[in-house]
């Protein structure tokens, strides 16, 4: 596990009260001081700081899988979990009553390599035999095409992959100085940037989410990482989880309205809570490893949540479990728009309607 360290802000190297000679070591005794505008008032929320975690992020952090934190971060080992080896299977079968033709499908089952998350041993496995072409969408998710030329009763799509997750303790980061209480405005540049990710709802709906907000989000914690963790909190709360099998999200005025939704129901609706609030967010696509057969995730794909924090970028929350995004995360892509990012688009040629159905699996396990 990492050593305890204080956190700092970037500046001037620490400095000692007596430089020491060359080639010794500083006494025990000798402090670094840390030069005054480098000093952070208070400690950003992170397994780096030596003050015991908020209650907020103390009732986050202990549920069923990572169980009682330590009193002091500084003193114990830190429970997340940091790495993790997994292996996905994932089957969608398409099987009509008579041969149809099949349109170019956009396929978003393959996560994007990054400093926390490595793929390996990637195939697809489709029948009629497609031609495969891949690129990257306008968000750099990364997107395959499959081709068809031949006519089939069935269309059949397996992917299976392994990969390594290497998320840290998901409050490892620090804030910029202005991020460090909400709400905040983000720097120029940012606001150009995130843009899409910043537009509320529209008309009616924002008005909506703003009186819901207005009503149940009344003690708002000052501090950012406090006041996301109670906003996930209350819309993990405030709703009852239920697999929806029909197509498509529901509105969040909806969600709202009969108290119950599917996962990326309660991710759309704390995207659109936050853009309310006037803090960027996301949809996110992909699966979670939780080998409890009742849960959530289990079989299916699961859908969270991604909120841009100045100094932390992107960091995952997921309202359907109350938790901020860990190591048994597996994202496969993002968008503003969560409809684009659906895992398998596509659609079939024939000159009238054909009847089909339609059944998937899917499997996460730990291999390592």
């Amino acid at each position: 596990m990492p050593n305890s360290k204080k956190i700092i802000s970037s500046g001037p190297p620490l400095l000692y009260r007596q430089p020491p000679a060359p080639g010794t070591i500083p006494p025990p005794t000798a402090r670094p001081q840390i030069p005054r505008t480098c000093r952070l008032k208070k400690p950003v929320c992170g397994q780096l700081t030596s003050l015991a975690l908020p209650p907020h992020d103390r009732k986050l952090a202990e549920n069923r899988r990572f169980g009682p934190l330590p009193a002091l971060f500084s003193r114990s080992p830190p429970l997340f979990l940091f790495r993790m080896k997994l292996k996905v299977s994932h089957l969608t079968r398409y099987e009509y009553v008579r041969e149809v033709s099949y349109s170019p499908h956009l396929l978003y089952m393959r996560p994007c390599d990054s400093a926390l998350l490595r793929v390996s041993n990637f195939k697809f496995n489709i029948s009629p035999e497609a031609k495969i072409i891949w690129t990257r969408d306008c968000s750099d998710n990364v997107l395959a095409w499959a081709h068809f030329w031949e006519r089939s009763p069935t269309l059949s799509i397996r992917s299976e992959f392994e990969v390594e997750t290497l998320e840290t303790n998901p409050f490892d980061f620090i804030l910029k100085p202005y991020a460090f209480t909400a709400p905040f405005e983000y720097e120029e540049l940012h606001r150009f940037t995130l843009a899409p990710y910043l537009a509320p709802p529209f008309g009616e709906t924002q008005s909506i989410l703003r009186n819901w907000l207005d009503v149940h989000f009344v003690d708002r914690p000052k501090e950012t990482v406090p006041y996301l963790v109670a906003l996930n909190n209350l819309v993990h709360s405030s709703l009852a989880y239920t697999r929806r099998y029909e197509r498509g999200i529901q509105p969040s005025t909806t969600t709202l309205k009969l108290g119950t939704g599917s996962c990326r129901d309660y991710a759309v609706l704390f995207v659109e809570l936050c853009r309310t609030l006037g803090l960027a967010a996301r949809f996110v696509s992909g699966y979670q490893f939780d080998p409890a057969p009742d849960a959530p995730a289990y079989g299916a794909m699961h859908a969270w949540a991604e909120v841009y924090l100045p100094g932390a970028g992107w960091k995952g929350l997921d309202p359907t479990h109350g938790i901020f995004c860990d190591a048994s995360f597996i994202p496969v892509a993002h968008a503003a728009v969560a409809e684009s990012v659906n895992p398998i688009q596509g659609s079939y040629y024939s000159p009238d309607a054909v009847p089909s159905e339609l059944s998937h699996s899917i499997l996460v396990e730990q291999i390592a």
